[in-house]
C-alpha cells in the first residue's frame, strides 16, 4: 500500500496530524480515511468487474485497438548533427579529454 511512502514521510505525516488535529481526534479522523479508503477500492473493483461481465469477449476485442506505446523522442540532435571527438577541435583552456 505504501511502496512509494518511506518511515520518513510516515512520521512526518503523523507529526503534521498530531499537530493539526491534536492527539484526541487523530484515532478517529485516520479511522474515517481508512474507511473511505476501503470503500473507494470496493467501488473500484465492483466496477472492473462489472464491466468485465457486461463486456465479455467483447472486452479482449476492445484493448486490442489500443494504441501500441511509442518510445519517447531522445532529446539530443540526430547522429549525423551531433559533434564526434574527432572532428572537434579543443578550445582554449580546456583539457583533453
Amino acid at each position: 500500500m505504501f511502496n512509494s511512502v518511506g518511515w520518513g514521510e510516515l512520521l512526518l505525516l503523523l507529526t503534521v496530524g498530531i499537530v493539526v488535529l491534536g492527539p484526541e481526534r487523530l484515532p478517529t479522523y485516520a479511522a474515517d480515511a481508512a474507511r473511505l479508503l476501503r470503500r473507494l477500492r470496493e467501488l473500484a473493483t465492483a466496477a472492473t468487474t462489472d464491466l468485465r461481465e457486461q463486456l465479455g469477449p467483447d472486452l479482449a476485442a476492445l484493448t486490442s485497438f489500443a494504441p501500441a506505446p511509442t518510445r519517447p523522442l531522445p532529446l539530443q540532435q540526430p547522429p549525423s548533427a551531433a559533434p564526434t571527438a574527432q572532428n572537434e577541435e579543443p578550445q582554449a583552456g580546456s583539457s583533453p579529454r
